[in-house]
């Protein structure tokens, strides 16, 4: 009998191929590079298949009888009642913000953070609108900052202001994404999420939590397109380099729109 090996990728469905000789099946050996075993199955060809020419060649689908799951594929399988998952997410949460916290008290704020909050304080809000032209910013973070600059709170506010902010997408990420936990965890005590945008208190901080609105919206935006365009809008007062992303999702939900959501 003829034996046919190939390989295929790493899929959750696999396809095996089975030579025809007039009305004999043979089997398939298929090998997954990714796990360096063979697996071997047995394939049944469809009545279709049976009349065909000598020598043609079926692609059909094939179940492997064992797969061993990776590591990331296991962690996915961890089954947790909701209670458990929200006091783990509670914890993670928790000690991101001490992290953050930390990192708060040895931070010595840059020229431009300064500027932000002086012109908070000192400027009114037509005053504001009109010093933007200057600034190259959008006034969202300025606007911000401006009840605290003026109520006479203290400089290091506007530190624990942009931990707050991101305090607020750490939760939408963990309670929202469907990466694994790990995933989420390694994100959350990263360079992004970590210092950058908590400690250094900028408009950057704003770009996740709207980033993650958007995300939150997105799958119910036909139904409720007010919040989602809203999250788009918000975007686009965080920084200029969110100019671009807006703009892209603003027209691909109007390709939609226009396609009737097919």
């Amino acid at each position: 009998p003829m034996m046919i090996t190939f390989f295929i990728p790493d899929a959750p469905i696999l396809y095996g191929i089975a030579y025809t000789n007039l009305y004999d099946t043979h089997f398939v050996s298929v090998c997954q590079p990714s796990h360096h075993s063979f697996v071997k199955f047995s394939l049944h060809i469809a009545e279709s298949g049976l009349t065909r020419p000598k020598g043609h060649v079926n692609i059909i689908h094939a179940s492997p009888e064992r797969k061993e799951a990776s590591p990331m594929e296991r962690t996915a399988r961890w089954h947790l009642t909701d209670r458990h998952r929200n006091i783990l997410y509670a914890c993670l949460l928790l000690a991101y913000i001490a992290f953050n916290l930390s990192l708060l008290v040895c931070h010595e704020n840059w020229r431009d953070e300064a500027q932000a909050w002086l012109l908070a304080r000192e400027l009114s809000i037509p005053e504001l609108f009109a010093q933007m032209s200057y600034e190259g910013h959008p006034c969202l973070w300025h606007l911000l900052l401006m009840p605290l600059a003026k109520l006479g709170l203290p400089y290091v506010s506007m530190n624990i202001l942009s931990l707050t902010i991101m305090s607020v997408a750490a939760a939408l990420f963990l309670w929202k994404s469907p990466l694994p936990l790990p995933m989420k965890a390694l994100a959350l005590f990263g360079i992004g999420f970590s210092y950058y945008y908590p400690v250094i208190s900028r408009s950057y901080c704003l770009i996740p939590l709207f980033v993650f609105m958007m995300a939150c919206f997105y799958p119910a935006r036909r139904e409720k397109p007010l919040r989602y365009g809203l999250a788009i809008a918000l975007m686009v007062q965080t920084h200029v380099i969110m100019l671009g992303m807006a703009a892209m999702a603003s027209l691909v939900w109007l390709a939609e729109a226009l396609a009737g959501y097919r």
